[in-house]
C-alpha cells in the first residue's frame, strides 16, 4: 500500500500525456483497474472532445500530446493550477512534442 499523501500539499492536478490515443487509453484504464480506490482520480481526454471517467474528483488527465498542445496554445489558464506536467515517450520527435 502506497505511503498516504504529503498533507503540505492540499490539491494536486496531473496531465499526462502520450503520443498515440491506445496508448492513453490502455494506460488509464491499466492504472483504474490496479488502484481500485483511487480509480475516481484518473480520467481521459483526447481530441474532438473525448472524454472518459471523468468526476469532480479527478486529479490526473491521461491525454494525446496533440490534446494537450492545443489545450496549452488555447487555453493556458487551465494549467495555473496545474502541480505536475508529464510527458511521456519524448523521445518520439513530433511536431506536438517539439
Amino acid at each position: 500500500e502506497a505511503p498516504p499523501p504529503d498533507p503540505s500539499i492540499t490539491q494536486v492536478k496531473f496531465f499526462i500525456s502520450q503520443p498515440r490515443r491506445i496508448a492513453a487509453k490502455a494506460l488509464v484504464e491499466r492504472i483504474r483497474s490496479c488502484e481500485p480506490k483511487h480509480r475516481n482520480k484518473f480520467a481521459l481526454r483526447m481530441g474532438h472532445g473525448w472524454r472518459e471517467y471523468e468526476s469532480n474528483k479527478t486529479q490526473a488527465w491521461f491525454v494525446t500530446t496533440g490534446y494537450l498542445t492545443r489545450l496549452l496554445a488555447n487555453h493556458p489558464e487551465r494549467f495555473d493550477d496545474c502541480t505536475h506536467l508529464v510527458v511521456d515517450e519524448v523521445h518520439e520527435r513530433s511536431v506536438d512534442t517539439d
